[in-house]
């Protein structure tokens, strides 16, 4: 049975007159006749009596069809503008994974912003996590995009994108003794006590700077502690437990009490990157790639 004989049976059933139902649907006559009986021949009952060509009735078979017809055509109809909405990103449902220094980012906020006048019918989950947490999420599909540090190539199946390069930052207590010295070099943090992230919750981002301090500081920083984001060092740093480095995005967070330093011998940065399944976006999720890319342009 198609859905149009069914629409064709409820115009006629109103109208109980063949050629202003034709007209009605934009047919001829003969092709709504040869419908309806296709449809009383699959159904092996007789919708209509006719006692001529212009004046028929509804059985009684033909009334509980027209009843149980305008149930279903109305829930059809719905299903249909829902599914178009979904398939054009117009509404639906999108879960972003993303790491903190992301979710910091000015033009990821004004993404949201856009995000919610254009489509303001779609939700969109945020979920704030570590980068080792969204590859796993990414592998089970329970977020859409991730956006996220990467320690190795991401998988086949997985489409990798990179979006900006962040500049790496020191980040010291307000008082601090390095905070207006002139000259910064990654060495002058070689007394320090540091505050990072657990290599279990971000091993690309722990890493990097491990290295940054090897390589051009010529040390092995001293970890006095370890706190499971950077939000939460920079709260540490502005409580004097210690000095930390985060992203660029952070800077203005506890600007009442943490000072941030670029290093003067050395432009340390980390790729940012949207990663998510290769098989495609669904049109809800290029909508804000597209725009989040377009936000990040316009923030440069």
């Amino acid at each position: 049975m198609e859905l149009r004989h069914l629409r064709y049976f409820a115009v006629l059933a109103r109208e109980l007159h063949f050629a202003r139902a034709a007209e009605q649907l934009g047919i001829t006559q003969p092709t709504l006749s040869r419908t309806i009986q296709h449809l009383e021949k699959e159904l092996g009952v007789h919708l209509f009596s006719r006692e001529n060509k212009w004046n028929i009735s509804l059985t009684e078979a033909g009334r509980t069809l027209l009843t149980e017809t305008e149930k279903i055509l109305p829930k059809l109809d719905d299903a249909m503008t829902r599914t178009r909405a979904v398939g054009s990103g117009i509404c639906g449902r999108l879960t972003v994974g993303a790491i903190s220094s992301m979710i910091g980012h000015p033009a990821f906020i004004d993404t949201l912003a856009q995000m919610q006048k254009n489509v303001p019918r779609a939700v969109i989950e945020i979920v704030d996590s570590t980068s080792g947490e969204l590859q796993e999420m990414l592998a089970e599909r329970s977020v859409d995009v991730a956006l996220m540090r990467l320690a190795k190539p991401a998988e086949e199946n997985f489409h990798v994108e990179k979006l900006y390069t962040d500049t790496l930052l020191a980040a010291l207590p307000a008082g601090h003794r390095l905070a207006v010295q002139a000259n910064f070099p990654v060495s002058a943090l070689r007394q320090e006590r540091f505050i990072l992230v657990p290599e279990k919750e971000s091993a690309v981002f722990r890493n990097y700077v491990l290295d940054v301090c090897r390589k051009y500081g010529g040390f092995e920083p001293l970890i006095h502690h370890e706190i499971s984001n950077s939000y939460t060092a920079l709260r540490l740093t502005a409580a004097k437990a210690g000095v930390t480095m985060v992203s660029s995005a952070y800077i203005g967070t506890f600007s009442d009490r943490v000072i941030y330093r670029k290093f003067s011998d050395f432009q340390a940065d980390l790729p940012m990157y949207a990663v998510h399944p290769a098989g495609g976006l669904t049109p809800l999720a290029r909508k804000f790639l597209q725009e989040l890319k377009k936000q990040l342009r316009q923030s440069k």
